[in-house]
């Protein structure tokens, strides 16, 4: 018994020896390479996130450019900053990565997101979020089988609207809540030429078309599109 729990720990130790030897002899390797290249008088023309195996830490090297397969192999990443915005492609444990356009400078993971540009700005994968619908919008409501018109003009910052019910009287929509692409609006003109005061005013921005609804004097719904106002 003593005999197999003897030859069970010297397996062991030969198998963490073989896995230690192997991390040194691809460093090794590696830097017999480098030592090559800088011979032959090759300059540091890269940047390297390297996992160095023996300190189990990451480092920023600047090796030979022909070295790259080998630290590809290694598990090493390319560090690549085209635009100079200071971010990376490549997620790493070096430098700020995931650099979602590296051609542009003002597109990067701390970039602030510009409405209604079309572009994902931070880099998070979502276009336009947190923006609201401003400028003029333009739709029909069905109200319990009645149609009319409407134009709604946004402020710039969404807190007011200003409101045209075609056929009807002006109103103002002051802002309620913000709940992702949801807003709610208020609307408090009072009881002028029909339309409804205290009425709450539900808007969801799908982007490039507004969902408009409200529950008072019957309810009524229909889609906005943008238009000029």
């Amino acid at each position: 018994m003593k005999k197999a729990l003897y030859v069970l720990s010297l397996s062991l130790l030969v198998c963490v020896a073989c896995s230690k030897d192997e991390q040194n002899l691809e460093e090794q390797t590696i830097k017999e390479t480098e030592s090559l290249t800088a011979a032959r008088g090759g300059q540091p023309k890269i940047q390297i996130c390297h996992y160095d195996a023996q300190n189990g830490t990451w480092k920023i090297i600047n090796p030979s450019n022909k070295s790259l397969d080998a630290h590809l192999e290694h598990g090493d990443i390319q560090l690549i900053d085209v635009d100079g915005d200071g971010y990376v492609t490549e997620v790493n444990e070096c430098v700020p990565g995931g650099d979602c356009d590296d051609n542009n400078p003002s597109i990067n993971p701390d970039a602030l997101e510009v409405c209604a540009d079309g572009i994902d700005n931070d880099c998070n994968g979502t276009i336009d979020e947190n923006c609201c619908p401003s400028g003029g919008w333009c739709g029909t409501i069905n109200q319990l089988g009645f149609f009319f018109d409407i134009e709604v003009l946004f402020s710039d910052d969404c807190s007011t609207v200003l409101v045209e019910y075609i056929g009807s009287c002006p109103a103002t929509w002051t802002l309620n809540s913000v709940s992702g692409n949801v807003y709610t609006y208020l609307e408090t003109n009072g009881q002028v030429g029909g339309c409804i005061d205290n009425c709450i005013i539900t808007i969801v921005d799908n982007g490039s078309t507004l969902d408009y609804s409200y529950t008072c004097a019957g309810g009524g719904f229909g889609p906005l599109s943008p238009c000029q106002l």
